[in-house]
């Protein structure tokens, strides 16, 4: 079951901790996508998050953030795996990628769920298939379009 969830003020919580670690202090993140899902078929749910404010057109703007994580539990401990990232402390470039969930299935038939994230960026997408391992994500293919 991928079902999307409603953040009690967890979720924004982390992501704030994963912006102070790369320089950005956002007390209370926007949460963009909350999914919950169980990735690997062993009956224990992941959670899939996007927290995200970006400017106008993706154009690079001082503060501006879209960072994609999975929450998920190993051995009784929390871990916090990061499948992509544009963080903005000071725009020294003109663009950034906005991230998002775009879908969660079994793409090769073995039993554990992979998450396709889209990365759309000024003037094109790129599309990124993760598997799920005991080792945590491995990006298996990717692809974009644009300029």
């Amino acid at each position: 079951l991928v079902e999307q969830i409603e953040d009690d003020g967890t979720y924004s919580a982390f992501a704030a901790e994963l912006l102070a670690e790369r320089g950005l202090d956002v007390p209370d993140p926007a949460m963009k996508q909350i999914v919950q899902v169980d990735l690997e078929g062993d009956g224990v749910n992941e959670v899939l998050v996007v927290a995200e404010d970006v400017s106008e057109g993706l154009v690079a703007q001082d503060g501006d953030y879209s960072i994609a994580f999975v929450r998920r539990t190993v051995g009784g401990d929390v871990q916090t795996d990061i499948l992509g990232e544009s963080v903005i402390v000071t725009a020294d470039g003109p663009f950034m990628n906005s991230y998002s969930v775009g879908a969660v299935a079994d793409l090769n038939g073995n039993a554990r769920m992979e998450i396709v994230l889209t990365a759309a960026y000024y003037e094109g997408i790129g599309v990124e298939v993760w598997e799920y391992g005991d080792g945590g994500p491995a990006l298996r293919i990717s692809s974009g379009c644009g300029a």
